[in-house]
Parts: structure tokens; sequence; C-alpha cells
């Protein structure tokens, strides 16, 4: 931040030096999933390289995916999806369909399908950035086993849930060897591979899998983590399943305080963790609770 003030007061908000600075605090802020703070930063940034790089230039670009990165932490699922086709479009138009860029951003334009529920289109361009990641880098390349996890997330989606459990067992044991068992990849995988085998009622393999990934994430990343709180709000939901209710509000409660805090109440993370405990309510009897948090969520929900 002193380095920033520094070069704001010196050279001036829109000289170069200065945007370089701003972008990296708001990679700072990303890290620390700060995500308002970092929107702040990002869309200050995008401005002013829009106006003085101009839109096809490769910085305003990368800046660019970065501030749709930060509206999808948001939930800002439309905005992130508007500037990911944009930025699709433009490394396409500069770099041509197999550059590494591109087929980044087409895999982030496909994920943001899925999330907006367009898994049609999420399918489409899913297969084929995995394909062509397979045929380009081979099938063990980092950037192939992310194709293949967003591929098996889409299918998940789809109700195909015996093809996205084949393709995730191979991502998470490939990951395991290469990137070791606590990197956020192979949690990524491991909490993937839960939700799926939640999706197939196989709630006793999805529990194991789940406390795994919340202990390592409470470790590596803290307890306040956006990612540790899904964790936190996945394992209470599979809580529910087994009819651990009371381990399962508990779980949630915490949560959700702080996904308020961090996230907001309309956010779709905020959103799910009030329906889990809202279930959890319901199914412990406590029935004006879980009507209270539903008449919030209906609120909320956008």
């Amino acid at each position: 931040m002193a380095v920033l003030e520094q070069r704001k007061e010196l050279l001036g908000r829109d000289h170069p030096d200065t945007l370089e600075a701003m972008f990296w605090l708001g990679r700072i802020y990303k890290e620390k999933a700060q995500w308002k703070e970092a929107e702040e930063i990002d869309v200050i940034v995008v401005n002013e390289q829009r106006k003085i790089l101009g839109e096809g230039h490769l910085d305003t670009i990368n800046s660019l995916s970065c501030l749709a990165f930060t509206y999808l932490q948001l939930g800002k699922w439309k905005e992130a999806e508007e500037l990911r086709a944009l930025v699709v479009e433009k490394y396409r138009n500069i770099l041509g369909d197999e550059h590494p860029k591109t087929l980044r951003a087409m895999q982030n334009l496909a994920k943001t399908y899925w999330q907006l529920g367009k898994l049609h289109e999420a399918e489409q361009l899913g297969l084929l950035v995995f394909e062509k990641q397979k045929s380009l880098r081979g099938e063990n390349h980092p950037e192939t086993l992310r194709a293949m996890a967003n591929l098996a997330a889409t299918y998940n989606r789809l109700g195909r849930l015996q093809e996205s459990q084949e393709l995730e067992l191979v991502v998470l044991e490939k990951r395991q060897n290469i990137l070791g068992n606590n990197h956020p990849r192979t949690l990524f995988s491991m909490s993937d591979l839960a939700f799926t085998y939640q999706s197939m009622g196989k709630f006793q393999k999805a529990e194991e899998l789940e406390i795994v990934v919340l202990k390592k994430r409470r470790e590596i990343l803290g307890g306040n983590h956006s990612d540790t709180l899904y964790s936190m709000s996945m394992l209470a939901s599979t809580f529910i399943d087994l009819g651990k209710l009371e381990e399962a509000e508990e779980l949630s409660v915490v949560a959700l305080d702080k996904q308020r805090e961090l996230l907001g109440n309309s956010h779709p993370e905020t959103i799910k963790t009030m329906q889990i405990l809202a279930r959890a309510y319901e199914k412990s009897g406590k029935l004006k609770e879980s009507k209270e948090l539903n008449t919030i969520i209906n609120t909320n929900q956008v």
C-alpha cells in the first residue's frame, strides 16, 4: 500500500508503474479473499488501461480476466460471463485458438457457463478445451487436468454422475502424484469428488473426503477463507444426510456467520449455506427457525 501511494503521488494514478502497483495490490487482496477490495482495485486498473493502452492490449485483457475472476468470487456471475466471453474473443483474435492464454480463457468461460446453469454450452466448450489441451500438452499437464476437472463438474450438473466420478478419480490421482496431497488443486479435486459422492448417495465416502479437505484448508488457508467456509458448508450438508443434525447445525451456523461478513447475504455461497442450515433446522423439528431462514433466503436470492 505504501508503494502504491508513493507512485500515485510521484507519477500520477494513470502512470503504468502506478497501475502495475495497483494490479499487484489487487492480487494481494485476492490471496486474502478480500474480494470487495479486490474489485475496487481491479475496476480502476481496467478503466485506466482501457484509456491508456486500449482494449486490445494484452495487459488490458489480462486485467479484464482478473476482474472477471473477482466478479465470480463475489457471486456476480453474469458480469463474469460477459467479461470472460470478451477475453476469449480478444485472445482468439490476437493469439489464435491454440495459445495457452486462449485455452485458459475458454476454460474459464466454460466454468462460468455451468455456474450459470448453461450446461449445454459448458459441455461443448469444456470438451473442446479438454481435447485441445490433451493433444497439445499431454494427459498429465496441469491445464489438461484443470480442463478434465471442469468437464467432470459439468457432467455432475447434467446428472451424468458415473462419468463425473470416473474423471474426478483420474484427476485426483494424477494431482496427488504430481502436486502432492496438500496442493490447492488437489484439495479442489477431493472436494469435487466428495460432492459427486454426495450426489450419488455415497454419504460415508463424501464425509471422509470432506473432513480431510476441511482440516487441510483450515491449516493452509485459515478458518475465514472462502474455500474453507465452502468446505464447512458441504460437510454440514453431508452430516444432514447421515443424520448428524447437531453437528450439521453447529458447522453451518459458524460458516454462515463468516460468509455473511465476508461475502454478504446475497452471495450464492451464503445462500447455499442458509439453505443447508434451514434443512438442518427442519430435520431437527425447529420449524420456526427453518421458516425464518427461508424467508431471508427468498428475500436475498437473485
